[in-house]
């Protein structure tokens, strides 16, 4: 998108998780990494985005580069790297390994590690 923007992390809230983050937002990210960081273009990189709006205007056929380093997976490979377990080349029911229904647990202690 044109224009100068700027952000900053408010005070207090630096390890908070973000929110109000869109489709487009996390496109525009993943070009970001892409190129580089810093002043690097959001527009174009793994995803080539048109228009110079927040939802642009090839929204309908936007697809990921070759080249892409850094991209949003599809959600054929986010289902394989959930449930596919490559030693013995098998898709499990559940993205826990298992095909029985997970029981829930409480959690564990952990101990911290040693300094």
């Amino acid at each position: 998108m044109s224009g100068s923007f700027t952000y900053a992390v408010v005070d207090g809230r630096a390890d908070w998780p973000v929110n109000f983050v869109g489709f487009y937002d996390t496109l525009r990210f993943a070009n970001w990494m892409n190129n580089h960081q810093g002043n690097g273009s959001t527009e174009s990189g793994a995803y080539t985005l048109l228009g110079g709006a927040p939802v642009p205007s090839n929204a309908a056929t936007i697809s990921r580069s070759s080249g892409a380093t850094w991209f949003l997976p599809s959600e054929n490979e986010w289902y394989k790297a959930a449930y596919y377990e490559t030693t013995s080349h098998t898709y499990f029911t559940y993205p826990t390994g298992r095909n029985d229904i997970p029981v829930p647990s409480a959690p564990s202690a952990v101990n911290p590690p040693s300094s």
